[in-house]
């Protein structure tokens, strides 16, 4: 059995990436994982206006939600997925749950509409594209 990372962020590209996934690998365990940037957790401003605890119980709140949307999107398509959040540098992240994991397959959301490779698919697709031991499938 194969086992499929999805990257999620509630993006319409990351639905796509996700709804491939279910049609394409619907016997696999699939896995949708969103990563709070740590950068994003970490803005002076963030900090300031509310505290690093309430800006980490308020992203992981949403990433839950996030999580949520995509276990029904999933269902719609008579998958059960498995869901992760973790903290951290989105590329790494990704990276370090298919290696922990084992998973043989990532299904990413891409973007853009430069010839720039990073524009093109979006930096977060671009690095795990560049630096991935396993498949990549990048969906527009």
């Amino acid at each position: 059995m194969t086992g499929v990372l999805v990257p999620y962020d509630g993006s319409d590209t990351a639905l796509d990436a996700l709804e491939y996934a279910t049609e394409t690998f619907p016997d696999s365990d699939i896995t949708a994982l969103h990563v709070i940037d740590r950068a994003h957790l970490e803005t002076p401003y963030g900090e300031l206006l509310v505290g690093r605890e309430e800006l980490r119980r308020r992203a992981t709140e949403r990433a839950e939600e996030l999580l949520e949307d995509a276990e029904a999107a999933a269902e719609e398509a008579g998958v059960r997925i498995e869901t992760s959040v973790s903290i951290g540098h989105p590329v790494r992240e990704v990276l370090d749950h298919v290696g922990e994991h084992g998973l043989d397959q990532i299904v990413i959301g891409g973007r853009g509409m430069s010839n720039v490779p990073q524009l093109l698919l979006g930096s977060v697709a671009f690095g795990v594209v560049l630096h991935a031991d396993v498949p990549v499938t990048v969906i527009r």
